[in-house]
């Protein structure tokens, strides 16, 4: 079975909660507070590697969790960090946020990595909110939660060059003889299910990757076949070798066949249109083929396009063609290297500003955003002393203001998340 699209659910570790302890020891009866914070919790991060060539390791996994961070203790001692977890894909997969429709990275290199999912920080212990006014705080900050996402994994092979055409027209007796890929060869249509690989030796300092690419059928961009599954992989190939069946009973049939095929292409995505392409006939040590050579050539002349003509049974023309390729290839990637712009270093800028809103909704005031949320979850509000802390940090952030603004009266319930409190300014 080849896998090369999957959506996996991921999710973070959470951040270990943060310690409430004091110092006890003989002849210090008020050791003030000692309580440590908690551990960060584990990221997921997914990341290339050159040896695997299929998503099958996640058909039946599709939930991956991070470590938790652990909690704090006594003493200032913070809690150990939680393990990051690492999943690994084949080089060429696209990781795009599922929810979010938007893609996350494009990992088209080796060790290539993306953090898809953060772990949450963990908390503050007790001893981090001693101040003037906080002689003995008796809370702690829970530690965050950590990120969780649906992803999706889309697997777009890496090859120089993609191997196209109708079912049976001899894609994988080609691969075969040229390279040392092993794919099924049987008389019959469809052979081919999966795409293949191979690496093809033009010298002793030179190759080039060739995916053979399942049989295409007339309507595959819109879903016949088994083409349109595989279609996407030849996106980022530099050029296309168009192999067609030269046993075909005429020159017109062959050239029907070749426009089917290029349709299909250029109807799946506009970029294909504009790849190299290489047209090779099939089957040359065939009589019937040889009969045909010279009004197969007339034909696509007329269309100002050159044609090889091969047997992968013989060899016959294969080096020829092999030559053809890399010096395709070759030039494209020299064009693709001029066109490369210079590199500039990237200012970032960061805005720090808290961003929430505020509405009024069944007599209550409902305060919503995604650091307002997380505020809220830390903190336990039935502590005074957490309570009194958390509406310091409220007031610090321009909510109180924000809420007046709204109408707001002292007793009011105001809530943030899951957490109720009243409105005292």
């Amino acid at each position: 079975m080849f896998i090369d699209e999957i959506i996996i659910h991921v999710k973070a570790g959470k951040g270990g909660d943060g310690c409430v302890s004091f110092r006890r020891e003989r002849f210090i009866p008020k050791g003030g507070p000692d309580g440590g914070d908690g551990g960060r919790g584990g990221s997921v991060y997914i990341k290339a590697d050159l040896q695997l060539k299929t998503l099958n390791e996640y058909y039946r996994n599709p939930h991956r969790k991070a470590q938790n961070g652990e909690n704090g203790s006594s003493g200032k001692k913070n809690g150990k960090n939680g393990s990051d977890l690492y999943l690994y894909v084949p080089v060429g997969t696209v990781v795009e946020d599922n929810r979010a429709r938007h893609i996350m990275a494009d990992l088209s290199r080796d060790r290539e990595k993306v953090c898809v999912a953060c772990g949450g920080l963990g908390g503050r212990g007790n001893y981090r909110f001693k101040s003037s006014t906080f002689q003995s705080p008796k809370f702690a900050q829970k530690g965050e939660k950590g990120e969780q996402r649906t992803i999706k994994l889309d697997l777009k092979l890496i090859a120089d060059v993609a191997l196209v055409g109708f079912p049976n027209a001899g894609k994988s007796t080609f691969l075969a003889r040229v390279s040392r890929a092993k794919p099924k060869i049987a008389d019959y249509p469809f052979t081919t299910v999966n795409p293949h690989l191979g690496i093809v030796t033009v010298d002793r300092e030179h190759k080039f990757v060739l995916a053979d690419i399942p049989g295409l059928i007339e309507g595959a961009a819109q879903g016949a076949g088994l083409g349109i599954k595989f279609l996407k992989h030849i996106e980022r190939t530099k050029a296309i070798v168009h192999l067609i069946d030269g046993s075909r009973s005429s020159a017109k049939k062959i050239i029907k066949d070749y426009h089917i095929i290029r349709n299909e292409l250029v109807q799946f995505s506009s970029s294909l249109s504009s790849k190299e392409e290489i047209i090779v006939i099939s089957k040359y040590d065939l009589p019937e083929v040889q009969e045909k050579v010279e009004e197969i050539r007339k034909s696509f002349s007329k269309e100002g396009k050159s044609v090889f003509f091969i047997s992968a049974l013989t060899g016959e023309g294969i080096s020829g063609l092999i030559s053809r390729i890399f010096e395709t290839i070759k030039l494209i990637g020299n064009k693709e290297d001029s066109l490369l712009p210079l590199a500039q270093e990237k200012m970032v800028h960061y805005d720090f500003r808290h961003t929430f809103t505020i509405k009024k909704v069944d007599n209550q005031f409902v305060i919503e955003g995604r650091e307002m949320n997380k505020l809220a979850y830390q903190y336990d509000l039935n502590n005074p002393q957490a309570l009194a802390y958390f509406q310091e940090k409220l007031k610090g952030w321009g909510v109180e203001k924000a809420l007046k603004k709204k109408g707001a009266q002292e007793g009011d319930i105001v809530r943030i998340g899951e957490k109720e409190f009243y409105f005292f300014p």
